[in-house]
């Protein structure tokens, strides 16, 4: 229903009928499209390169919000009242359980495992244990109740967490570090579809308003 309007646009610019499919995991996406069960698609950030290698997909934008800004950070997190957690540093002790939401995540992951030992000498599964929560929700929601002590976490997913349960506020975390912006997670199309249905795709969603 959310993506109606943008369904209507591809069926009229290309003359095809859209058939929507979740998923429920990144690994999908990408599977869906190299089986071409899928003929478009939204990626994360961090699965992007497995579904141009791998799946065959063509991005060929990214979604805006309505100040016309995309892109997210990756949030370092703990609890407020993590008084002995002030730094990325501090991911290293051994008494600091560390959630990372799951391997093909950019901002949950990826990301972390690369700038955490540039900037500060901690290395993922070397100075601290990689506990995959399932999600930035799930390392979110973990660190609030105390099952991580901190973890990377996309900055919008974090912001969509703590806004969508009454329980948890913001107040309750603090941010120790914050990654500069990455591009935002693109929508694609499939390689081998016809130049004609790929255009049209294009149109669909590049020259449209649906806000």
């Amino acid at each position: 229903e959310d993506f109606q309007a943008v369904f209507d646009r591809i069926e009229g610019e290309t003359g095809k009928p859209v058939e929507f499919s979740k998923v429920d995991s990144y690994a999908a996406s990408v599977e869906a499209m190299r089986s071409e069960r899928a003929h478009i698609a939204n990626f994360s950030t961090g699965t992007t390169a497995f579904a141009v290698n791998l799946g065959g997909a063509v991005p060929f934008g990214v979604g805006l919000t309505p100040e016309e800004e995309f892109g997210y950070r990756l949030f370092a997190t703990t609890r407020a009242d993590a008084d002995d957690i002030q730094s990325v540093e501090d991911f290293a002790r051994d008494d600091v359980k560390v959630g990372h939401s799951e391997p093909a995540s950019n901002s949950g992951h990826q990301a972390p495992s690369a700038l955490f030992d540039q900037y500060f000498d901690v290395t993922a599964e070397e100075d601290y244990e990689v506990n995959f929560s399932g999600g930035h929700g799930n390392t979110t929601r973990g660190i609030a109740a105390g099952d991580y002590d901190a973890g990377p976490i996309c900055s919008t997913c974090f912001v969509d967490t703590v806004e969508a349960q009454s329980d948890l506020s913001f107040d309750d975390f603090k941010v120790v570090w914050a990654s500069a912006p990455f591009p935002s997670g693109p929508v694609a199309y499939r390689y081998n579809l016809k130049p004609e249905i790929q255009e049209g795709i294009e149109r669909a969603y590049l020259e449209s308003d649906f806000s």
